[in-house]
């Protein structure tokens, strides 16, 4: 499906986002929420539409319109429970297949919406550092098994150097840092490692899991922080 036929499909208010119109809701109030509504999915709109320019390098499997106006519709929903821009750039690049190489299905579109929409701005440079350098951020169990736990593994040496990085630019002290990471454990796209190396416990660093690795070839977010930072 050509990306642009979503954009045509916002344009033209082709879905019913859903809002009930309650009866107590008067008439200003509902006029103002209207127009709330309608400028945070213009605004969807043209972040898409910006993806769209930058170039579609791989196909979006929506094999019917039903399953195109569901990509939409959790678009617009995103945008329309406030998600920030970053976050919706981050589905518009999916949708619009303006980075990655993977054709994008719309199951695939809609399990990975629910997972970055509500992410925080300093979850998502996290988790762009971790891209950054998710070839040295390894699990032991998946990647590594056959090496013996003699000394701290390179992944524990990169999630520090991160930590480094992040703190204070970004993160206001290390325990801040620490509890990111531990949040986004949630959307299993990083896993808790942990390391029992000289005989004693260290507390957990982070690596890149599968799910992760998938949705690299998707979507590039320091490429959309940077864009972001931009405007």
């Amino acid at each position: 499906m050509d990306p642009t036929v979503l954009v045509k499909w916002m344009s033209e208010g082709a879905l019913s986002v859903g809002f009930a119109q309650a009866n107590y809701v008067g008439a200003v109030a509902e006029a103002a929420l209207s127009r709330f509504m309608r400028r945070r999915v213009e605004a969807a709109r043209d972040i898409l539409q910006e993806e769209i320019r930058r170039g579609t390098k791989r196909p979006m499997q929506a094999t019917s319109e039903e399953e195109g106006a569901a990509i939409v519709y959790r678009y617009m929903r995103a945008s329309q429970e406030g998600a920030a821009r970053l976050n919706l750039r981050l589905l518009a690049q999916a949708m619009a297949g303006s980075v990655g190489d993977a054709p994008l299905v719309a199951d695939q579109f809609l399990y990975f919406a629910e997972l970055l929409a509500p992410l925080r701005r300093d979850e998502l440079i996290l988790l762009g550092r971790m891209c950054r350098h998710a070839d040295e951020l390894k699990s032991w169990e998946l990647d590594m098994p056959d090496l013996k736990r003699m000394f701290p593994p390179q992944s524990h040496s990169r999630y520090a150097a991160i930590g480094v990085e992040l703190v204070p630019s970004v993160f206001p002290d290390g325990l801040s840092f620490a509890a990111a990471a531990a949040s986004l454990v949630r959307t299993g796209l990083i896993a808790p490692q942990y390391s029992n190396a000289y005989g004693g416990s260290r507390p957990p660093h982070y690596v890149v899991t599968p799910r992760l690795r998938e949705l690299m070839r998707l979507i590039d977010i320091e490429a959309a922080l940077d864009t972001e930072e931009r405007k």
